[in-house]
């Protein structure tokens, strides 16, 4: 019999269960018993949500950024920019907006341009992502006229959480991926462009949204991660991720790995 139950993106149902999503997410969640979701909130008060952003460009093949970029697929700059990943992908151009909204590290594995026929087209998915006053600056580009395209423009929805961005943004950005990676601008902008926003605002008028998260100053980070480790005593629910590791692990993979080793030892430890 299950003795725990929530609804996230879809019903789960079990004895045991780990939960691996942001302080934001959390309380997204629909818990059985409902009172579950409301003893989240104080101990969430103890994080810091700061603000991100991340930006989609799609460059069409035979554009200049297009080859430089299929052979680079990582550049690490002192722009704006900051670190820019980059992806070869063939497909339908519709499917691109589950690419993009998945994240690129869940991309399926394209066919190689070669073997491409038909219909099928073949674009550079390019990945950058901002913090702090990078995305400050990033953010303060949107005002005034959308960069609107055949991919995404006002008439579409887009991936979820995200909007359009500005066509002054994406001629900035455009420019600086030329200088980060040495392409000669052949003048071939975007074929779309899409801006996603994490600003600390927090979902549902709940103030703990954001891209990355903190323990605010003067927090008992070490009390409180152990006590959202396992939120409530007698259900066997485990909330595990960087984002409620130890203070100096917070953000690396080294904090999410920390949670769930400590999730574990309880499991263990109780059996």
């Amino acid at each position: 019999m299950c003795s725990l139950c929530l609804v996230y993106q879809e019903r789960a149902c079990a004895r045991t269960l780990f939960l691996a999503v942001p302080p934001d997410s959390l309380l997204d969640v629909s818990y059985t018993p409902p009172e579950l979701r409301h003893t989240l909130h104080g101990d969430l008060d103890d994080l810091q949500p700061y603000s991100s952003g991340r930006l989609v460009f799609v460059y069409a093949q035979g554009s200049a950024l297009y080859d430089k970029l299929s052979a680079l697929p990582y550049i690490k700059t002192d722009l704006p920019i900051q670190e820019v990943h980059s992806r070869t992908w063939c497909g339908h151009l519709h499917q691109i907006d589950d690419t993009t909204n998945t994240g690129m590290e869940e991309v399926t594995e394209a066919a190689p341009p070669e073997t491409v026929t038909g219909d099928i087209q073949c674009h550079i998915i390019v990945e950058m992502t901002f913090y702090g006053k990078d995305f400050s600056y990033v953010d303060s580009l949107l005002g005034g006229e959308s960069y609107e395209t055949d991919l995404w423009n006002a008439s579409s929805s887009g991936p979820n959480a995200s909007v359009l961005p500005s066509v002054r943004l994406v001629e900035k950005v455009h420019g600086y991926l030329n200088a980060a990676s040495g392409t000669q601008d052949d003048g071939w902008l975007p074929r779309g462009a899409i801006f996603f926003r994490w600003t600390g605002d927090g979902v549902g008028g709940d103030d703990h949204g954001g891209g990355r998260y903190y323990w605010k100053a003067g927090a008992d980070w070490d009390q409180v991660s152990r006590k959202l480790l396992r939120p409530f005593y007698d259900v066997s629910l485990y909330v595990v991720g960087s984002a409620y590791a130890s203070s100096y692990r917070q953000l690396w993979a080294e904090g999410a790995l920390e949670t769930v080793d400590r999730a574990l030892d309880i499991m263990f430890n109780e059996a």
